[in-house]
This record gives C-alpha cells, structure tokens and sequence, in this order.
C-alpha cells in the first residue's frame, strides 16, 4: 500500500517523468556502493597498518598504493551479506552501525578539541555548536531507531560487541598462541605474492597480531632490512596528509620512510 501510494504520487507530481526514478536511483545507489566499498575498505586498512587485524590486510601495491587484500575482502564481505536476510534489515543493520561509527568519531573529536591534543596543523578546525548539533542529530538517529525496532538494533548492537571482544581477545593481549603467528605469516606472504603487494605497517606498532618467529621477522618487520631509506621524505602512501605536509616544508625532523624493493628481493631473503 505505501509503495503504491508513492507511485501515484511520483505520477501525479512528475508526469511521465516518473519513470526513470527507478533508475536515478539506481544510479545512485551504484555510486554510493562505490564510494563505501572504498572507504571501508580503507578502513580494515588502517586497522590492519595499527595492528588490529591480520598483517595481510595492510598489503598495498607499491605502484599505485592500493589495498588490494582489503578491497578483495571487503567486496567479499558486502557479496556474502547481501544474500543474507531480507533488504529492509540489512539496511538497518547497516545504517545503524554507521550512525554509531559517526557518534565515537564526534565525541573523540570532542575529547581531542578539549584536551587540546595536537592534530595536522592543516586541520580545518570547526565550531564547537557544528559538532554539538550534529552529535545531537547522530545520537537520535542511533537510539531512536533502538525503541522503533528493537530487533533490528539488538543485533546490531550485538555485532558491535563481538567487535568490542575481537579486541580484547586478539588485540589487547601481548601474546597469542603460536599458530595465530603462524596464520599470519603465512596469509600475508601469500597475499604479497599474489596480489604484487607489500605489508605496510606502521612504525613501532605493537600488537599481538605481529609476529615474532624467525622467519616472519624476515617477511614483516625486516621490510626495513630488505628496503633502503629515503634521502628524503618520501610519500610510500598518496592517503597520507602528514607525509605531504613534510615534504611541502621541507622537513628533516619527521620521521623516515622506508621505500621497499622489489617482491622479487623480499622472496629471496625470505627463502
């Protein structure tokens, strides 16, 4: 009855017009799946570069500076969803966790502004009421949805838990059982090969995640090893505003990137 209400009225309002609204909104539904399946795929990226989630996914091409493991999986991961449960619940799945991530962005925001922790110095500083109106606006969207249809958001929020656990079970420990080292290796090597990439983490990043046998040492953090350091600062990832600012100053003082060599090089000291 509500679909065939909108009809008439789509008719009534556009004339024949009407009829390519279903393709507009196609249109705009295939862009939006584009620009998510980007972002989050960086997302699982920056995750993995921080060490909180496996060494494979922070895999890039050297020559574009792509994420292509994570891309892979996070086109995988929207394929495997869509074929469970219905439209409606996916997208309430999906909209409230996305409201959720922008209520933890604002108020670290917040927590960043009032503790006047140092930020890019191209940072666009916005007022303080913008970040307050649309924190309000966020918290809404995520609890009014929680009394409308409890369902839905239990087992949203219930997803949002078991990441609260991946965390403290797989991350916030110092040490993991051996074979999750090994897990790990062995994905990211293959990964590095077969998808011409090379992990990419970030300087002194600690996590139970990395591994520390002999072997992984020479495929992961000895990157620095089989890899020369810049003479100057250098770009290793086209996303990163800090390296583009120091190498727009001139700076000497931050800190040094390691340009990696070929993967045909790091095969060789791996084997």
């Amino acid at each position: 009855m509500y679909q065939e209400d909108l009809k008439l009225f789509s008719q009534a309002t556009l004339g024949s017009f009407a009829n390519l609204i279903p393709f507009l909104i196609g249109v705009l539904l295939v862009g939006s799946l584009n620009s998510n399946l980007f972002s989050g795929s960086r997302y699982m990226y920056a995750a993995a570069r921080q060490g909180h989630l496996p060494t494979c996914f922070s895999c890039v091409n050297t020559e574009t500076d792509s994420p292509r493991v994570a891309i892979l999986a996070q086109s995988a991961l929207a394929i495997a969803i869509s074929f469970v449960g219905d439209l409606d619940a996916l997208i309430g799945y999906v909209m409230f966790g996305f409201w959720a991530q922008r209520v933890f962005t604002l108020v670290a925001l917040l927590i960043i502004r009032h503790n006047r922790i140092p930020v890019h110095p191209e940072a666009v500083r916005v007022p303080l009421w913008c970040i307050y109106a649309f924190l309000a606006i966020t918290v809404a969207l995520v609890v009014i949805p929680i009394f409308q249809e409890f369902s839905v958001t239990a087992l949203a929020i219930g997803i949002c838990l078991i990441g609260f656990v991946m965390y403290f079970v797989f991350v916030h420990p110092n040490v993991l059982p051996t074979w999750m080292y090994i897990l790990n290796e062995r994905t990211t090597f293959v990964c590095s090969v077969v998808f011409d990439c090379l992990p990419d983490l970030k300087p002194g990043v600690g996590s139970a995640f990395l591994p520390t046998s002999d072997s992984s040492q020479a495929l992961l953090p000895k990157r620095c090893s089989s890899a020369r350091l810049s003479e100057e600062d250098s770009l290793p990832d086209l996303h990163s505003d800090e390296k583009n600012v120091l190498r727009r100053n001139g700076s000497s003082t931050g800190f040094k990137l390691f340009v990696p060599t070929s993967l045909v090089d790091l095969i060789t000291d791996v084997q």
